[in-house]
């Protein structure tokens, strides 16, 4: 209870700036340090108390390190993708100099939070609504249909990356690439499909190492994972989205169908928000196999 008492404290704290607005760079970062801990107190406490220890205690605490050097892999590709390739975001109040001195590794800790909050969301799920503990042998059609996803998120992914990649025009200063506005086409379609075909290429590479893969879970009726991921996406998404409209950390920019809003923020948004969820907890499973054994089941 008191990581959660914790949590809350630091969480009304962090809403602070709706009532004590500043133009200064440095305290706009205190608010989202402080709002982006408060939720690292909230997962954690939840986790603690449906399974008595946590990835911030216990026995968890010697992957954390694994888990935030995935991070920064996952954060520099995150935004060589929204930011430098498909300009979907920008962060208005960073310099491009101090962008690439903070940005990319402090998503490290960004992507351990959302780690945090799936494994809070799963581990309430399982207390309540158990999965079925059904063991699925692999078959001859298992491997013709993971061949395929491996063969269509190779190709899509390709096409898509060469595309943009053919349409894109360098800026004359070569800094302007990072955290710099400038009016490009509405590709969202083009990111989902860039989403997908990496999710495909990681099942199935998964699936060739012969390790359970989100996929193979729902395939046998076991949809505890992928719920958790779309209920932890929706749930901080609505949140972390609500805390930065007064305070602007990022905005959004080329994005489609700006005017369709829930809560404030772009429906295109949040439906691309349980990507960065299911694309990094894949990532992690790829690179530390035995860490992350029971990441679908936690």
């Amino acid at each position: 209870m008191r990581e959660l008492l914790i949590g809350v404290i630091l969480l009304l704290a962090s809403f602070a700036f709706d009532f004590f607005p500043t133009h200064s760079t440095a305290i706009v970062i205190l608010y989202a340090s402080t709002f982006c801990l408060s939720l690292f107190y909230i997962y954690d406490g939840i986790i603690i108390l449906v399974k008595g220890t946590s990835y911030m205690r216990g026995r968890y605490r010697k992957v954390i390190r694994h888990i935030l050097l995935v991070g920064i892999i996952a954060g520099v590709a995150t935004e060589a993708i929204g930011n430098w390739l498909y300009k979907f975001w920008i962060y208005p109040h960073f310099s491009s100099y101090f962008y690439l001195l903070v940005v990319p590794i402090s998503l490290c800790l960004y992507f351990f939070l959302l780690f945090e909050n799936y494994i809070a969301i799963h581990v309430v799920l399982e207390k309540f609504f158990p999965s079925p503990k059904i063991v699925v042998k692999r078959k001859k059609l298992h491997t013709i249909a993971f061949s395929i996803i491996g063969f269509l998120g190779i190709a899509t992914f390709s096409f898509v990356t060469c595309s943009k990649l053919l349409a894109y025009k360098v800026p004359s200063n070569i800094l302007n690439i990072f955290n710099t506005y400038w009016l490009s086409s509405n590709d969202v379609v083009n990111l989902f499909m860039l989403c997908i075909s990496i999710w495909f290429i990681f099942e199935y590479l998964e699936y060739q190492r012969r390790e359970d893969t989100l996929l193979l879970h729902i395939f046998k009726g076991d949809f505890t994972a992928f719920l958790s991921i779309i209920v932890a996406s929706l749930i901080t998404s609505v949140v972390m989205e609500i805390f930065n409209l007064p305070i602007k950390i990022w905005i959004y920019t080329n994005v489609p169908y700006y005017n369709i809003v829930f809560l404030g923020v772009p429906i295109v948004v949040l439906f691309l928000w349980p990507f960065q969820y299911l694309l990094f907890d894949c990532f992690y499973h790829f690179i530390y196999k035995k860490e992350t054994e029971a990441i679908w089941t936690e």
